[in-house]
């Protein structure tokens, strides 16, 4: 966990939080339960739904791949910025629709879970 990400944590325990045995779905972070209920993590600076309360929450293996198609997309997004052969403008828009299919695709099979 970063410095920041301990500094938040700690004003959150001092302003009577409590440390939870469960981590992020997302980073990993141990999460903090505040007086009103709500679940935070320090990391991510949000709020984390309790497990039972997730819908469509996705599986380990998805969550990852969600991760992967968004890097990727990111990338080719910098490389596309930067191209200036129409061929290869073409290829890299090519490879965005498909990253862009494969993440919509991912998003509605956890919607119908």
């Amino acid at each position: 966990m970063s410095q920041d990400a301990m500094r938040d944590a700690a004003a959150l325990l001092r302003k009577g939080g409590k440390l939870l045995g469960s981590v992020c779905p997302d980073c990993g972070s141990p999460l903090i339960q505040m007086k009103t209920g709500e679940i935070y993590c320090p990391r991510e600076k949000k709020e984390v739904l309790p497990e039972g309360e997730r819908d469509g929450e996705a599986t380990p293996l998805e969550a990852e791949l969600e991760k992967t198609l968004t890097k990727k997309l990111r990338l080719v997004k910098d490389q596309l910025e930067a191209e200036a052969d129409p061929a290869k403008i073409k290829s890299l828009t090519e490879t965005v629709n498909s990253l862009l299919s494969a993440l919509k695709q991912l998003s509605e099979q956890q919607k119908l879970k």
